[in-house]
């Protein structure tokens, strides 16, 4: 269990019907990307307080008037929240503050997949079986990415064995078996001829 130094936080879950309400407002500023938290053995215990930093993705919701753009930002908070894999990031909390939505993720600062091009064939190999993995955890799921590109692509860190994590879940939808999934969907350069017809 963890407790942040400096105050208490409310927590609410946010869904399409409290869009607009606090849902995590914390008591530091929300415009930092890094918090203080201490678990309650490790004081006990003498260790000292650690820092963790996290991804910060703000969205202004007074510039959103298009419902289906909304309806999408819920969409990846709620596609997120339920996987659990090494190889995608990982949402760590959704609020709002002000007119700003914010989610909090683990961050991935080693760059993209192409930043470290290019790879000798056994990396390849170990970085196609990482996203392959990914992708068939979310399958199971019936969840489906539907923009997977380099730039989606991110090292957890920037050491050279670091974690492959997929980002940006933005495209991504449920499914179900029987759905037609012939719409074109993704980043036009990256796309699999098959969808461009």
């Amino acid at each position: 269990k963890s407790s942040k130094i400096g105050g208490s936080a409310r927590k609410k879950e946010l869904s399409m019907s409290n869009i607009g309400t606090p849902a995590f407002v914390p008591s530091i500023d929300a415009t930092q990307s890094s918090e203080f938290l201490t678990s309650e053995s490790s004081i006990s215990s003498g260790m000292k307080p650690y820092e963790i930093i996290y991804a910060l993705k703000s969205i202004r919701l007074n510039r959103i008037t298009d419902k289906t753009f909304r309806a999408e930002m819920l969409n990846e908070i709620d596609i997120l929240r339920g996987l659990d894999h090494p190889n995608i990031v990982r949402p760590i909390e959704a609020f709002e503050h002000g007119k700003n939505l914010f989610i909090t993720m683990e961050l991935c600062s080693g760059g993209d997949l192409y930043t470290r091009a290019p790879y000798t064939e056994e990396d390849a190999a170990m970085i196609t079986t990482k996203i392959l993995s990914a992708v068939a955890y979310m399958h199971r799921f019936g969840i489906i990415h539907r923009d997977l590109k380099y730039e989606n692509i991110m090292f957890a860190n920037t050491n050279e064995k670091a974690e492959l994590k997929i980002i940006d879940f933005g495209l991504s939808k449920k499914y179900l078996p029987e759905e037609d999934l012939s719409e074109g969907v993704g980043t036009i350069y990256t796309m699999a001829p098959q969808v461009l017809e």
